[in-house]
């Protein structure tokens, strides 16, 4: 019965459903891409038809979406004020798998321009140039830059973290399964990254249904999602073997995601 509804439910999405070009987006670009996030961040509904447009102010409404909205908001948050923690002349953020980077520009709208330089990196080519074509035409193109690059290969991660005062990372760990993967990174960050400095993380700890989600909709490769949730007692375990120290860390009305600040 399950399978039956699912299959359902998914031939409605698929047909009526892309009248809503939030809808429609999920499946051209991938669920979670940084092109579909900056759509649900900017939270605009738009479609083909009233019908459409009624569809996709339904889906963007949805507390699933609500929830990564007030993330982005919390990461800003954290984000800016720990630049005034710094007190730095030019604070250094990289983020290492930032896609488009959106959540990055409204930092700087509430920090200053000259408060901080940006580097946004992502292993998808596509989403590099679609970032520096934009920070270009923002006129911010000596402010925040994107460039390629592997989260999981040291050497190349250590030419832009080195020197970093914030170091980054939102959503990039809602897909491991294996959360081996997670500890790898929280260990390569914390060695690449200067002590005194700090390391800001996304965490999805739980999901309204994440089973019907995953069998709903597709990745960025345009593979079947797989996106997962770790539970905050496991980040705690996974950063005290890391040897980040925790500051603080800020959720959504739901607890689905947690904003994690941390210490080198």
């Amino acid at each position: 019965m399950k399978k039956f509804i699912y299959i359902i439910v998914r031939l409605i999405l698929q047909t009526v459903g892309k009248l809503s070009t939030g809808i429609r987006m999920s499946y051209t670009y991938g669920f979670t891409s940084g092109k579909m996030l900056e759509y649900v961040y900017n939270n605009k509904p738009s479609g083909v038809t009233k019908l459409g447009r009624i569809l996709d102010k339904f889906y963007l409404s949805h507390r699933g979406w609500q929830s990564v909205r007030e993330r982005m908001f919390n990461l800003v948050d954290v984000i800016s004020d720990t630049v005034k923690i710094l007190n730095k002349k030019c604070a250094k953020i990289t983020d290492i798998a930032g896609g488009t980077g959106l959540y990055l520009y409204k930092v700087i709208e509430k920090v200053g321009k000259n408060k901080v330089k940006v580097v946004v990196r992502d292993i998808e080519e596509k989403w590099v140039k679609e970032g520096n074509k934009k920070a270009s035409l923002l006129g911010l193109k000596e402010i925040i830059s994107f460039k390629t690059g592997d989260a999981f290969n040291r050497e190349d991660l250590n030419r832009d973290i080195y020197n970093s005062d914030i170091v980054v990372a939102s959503g990039f760990y809602d897909w491991f399964e294996d959360k081996k993967l997670i500890e790898k990174s929280f260990k390569l960050i914390f060695e690449c990254l200067p002590k005194g400095k700090y390391f800001i993380f996304t965490i999805q700890t739980k999901h309204f249904n994440l089973e019907f989600t995953n069998a709903m909709f597709v990745d960025f490769h345009r593979r079947k999602l797989a996106m997962t949730t770790t539970e905050h007692n496991k980040v705690l375990q996974m950063l005290k073997k890391s040897g980040f120290r925790l500051i603080d860390f800020k959720s959504d009305s739901w607890g689905y995601y947690i904003v994690y600040r941390t210490l080198k």
